[in-house]
């Protein structure tokens, strides 16, 4: 929580009441923080708008914020649809073309061909009837 900037009057800058500034930075945190980004910068210009001084500069920081955060989210959507959409063999140009040797591994291993899975050891099965009481030491059924 950032603490207020007591409310002064003067200013002579503010058109609104320092509470209605208050309250207007204070939405336009919690939209920030639930993800309503388009609203958050609506207010955020809004109050660029209208107001000077300290608050000012919080609205300001607080949009400089907000579009950090809607940059972020459009880049982590394109890589969500390059993931998704993305086929092997497909436009595999310069940016994308990680992408799809990702996804065209993925899809070997998937058809089970290539791509050896580590993750299961290499045993040699036992011929049946084998001595393996020096293994496993004695056999519990006696």
């Amino acid at each position: 929580g950032m603490a207020a900037g007591g409310g002064g009057g003067g200013g002579g800058l503010l058109v609104m009441g320092a509470d209605a500034v208050e309250a207007l930075l204070f939405l336009a945190v919690r939209c920030k923080d639930t993800d309503r980004l388009d609203e958050a910068s609506a207010i955020c210009g809004r109050l660029l708008d209208l107001v000077g001084g300290a608050p000012k500069e919080r609205a300001k920081a607080l949009a400089r914020e907000v579009a950090a955060l809607q940059q972020q989210q459009q880049q982590q959507q394109q890589q969500q649809l390059l993931c998704s959409y993305q086929q092997p063999g497909l436009g595999g140009g310069t940016a994308t073309g990680n992408t799809g040797a990702a996804v065209a591994a993925v899809a070997a291993m998937m058809q089970g061909r290539g791509a050896p899975s580590p993750a299961q050891p290499h045993t040699t099965p036992l011929p049946p009837g084998a001595d393996i009481s020096g293994i496993t030491g004695p056999p519990h059924n006696r």
